[in-house]
């Protein structure tokens, strides 16, 4: 199984791009000058666009507009870091958003709840990697460290460098609760007596996904085939406010319309939307092929 790289940034873009129609987009209007993570003043290319009690958006920071003055080219005043969002430094001319609907923290969130919960649970993210056990005093413990975020092993398989055969492995398991001093994640693979240090291990294991780097720069492995999902299923809970199981998706006629009329979202095309997604899941999960455990018995002389 193939995976792909999916950069956060392009799935908050993406995300924003299944919410918005091109009018619907907020007013958008450019720093006058670098801004500092601690300054609180600054002015506005186009600030006619914004007015006191706006709310704006540089990258993922929200501020409030406190003050306006009363200069030619005003200067604005805000609170920094709003809706527990984090202050920090931005370039001259970069982008400010004014009054956004839907604010790339939020759209951050939504992507998040949808690697933690439906991904794992209908789109397992499988990798391979090359592992051999641990010595300690010259002394093997029949024991491969594993990372936190490993779920579950599949599969071990020998590599043979003499006939380049793959075997698979008998008699391996897969420990969660090891102590720390063992294993500093408390998980390993515990294999039997006849492997060495020196033998490769082929260990196909179920892992979480995680986003790895900083900011939106940060990096998600995703199954080959499913890299759309994220922003439907982000978009699709936004716009409901929820996740919608499949088991409601009936309940969810057009006669309901005052939580769609209280969220701004048209509950037919919501509904629709929600069967896109677990379509598009459905379909992945075919594609995506997961390594069985071989069983190995003995067997009984007569």
């Amino acid at each position: 199984m193939t995976n792909s790289t999916l950069v956060l940034s392009d799935l908050i873009d993406y995300t924003l791009d299944e919410l918005y129609h091109e009018l619907e987009k907020s007013r958008v209007t450019q720093l006058g000058a670098a801004l500092g993570a601690a300054t609180t003043t600054f002015t506005l290319i186009g600030y006619d666009l914004v007015s006191v009690t706006d709310l704006l958006e540089i990258g993922t920071e929200l501020m409030v507009v406190t003050e306006k003055s009363n200069d030619a080219n005003p200067t604005f005043t805000v609170i920094r870091g709003y809706s527990s969002t984090t202050a920090v430094a931005h370039t001259t001319s970069e982008a400010v958003l004014v009054n956004p609907y839907w604010t790339r923290s939020l759209v951050i969130r939504a992507l998040q709840q949808y690697f933690t919960g439906p991904a794992i649970a209908h789109l397992p993210l499988i990798r391979s990697e090359v592992m051999t056990t641990v010595d300690v005093n010259n002394v093997s413990q029949q024991l491969i460290p594993l990372d936190s975020d490993v779920i579950r092993v599949l599969s071990v398989r020998y590599s043979s460098p003499t006939s380049a055969r793959i075997i698979d492995l008998p008699g391996w398991r897969f420990e969660d609760n090891l102590p720390t001093a063992v294993s500093s994640t408390g998980m390993g693979l515990r294999v039997g007596a006849a492997v060495s240090s020196s033998d490769d291990l082929l260990v196909a294991m179920s892992a979480r996904y995680l986003f790895t780097g900083t900011g939106e720069a940060a990096t998600v492995d995703v199954p080959a085939g499913t890299e759309d999902i994220p922003p439907m299923y982000a978009s699709c809970r936004l716009l409901s406010g929820r996740e919608v199981s499949r088991l409601e998706l009936d309940r969810l006629v057009e006669s309901s319309g005052e939580q769609g009329a209280r969220q701004g979202s048209n509950i037919g095309l919501v509904r629709l939307r929600w069967q896109e997604v677990y379509c598009r899941i459905d379909e992945a999960k075919r594609t995506i092929t997961v390594p069985r455990p071989i069983v190995f018995r003995r067997f009984q002389r007569g």
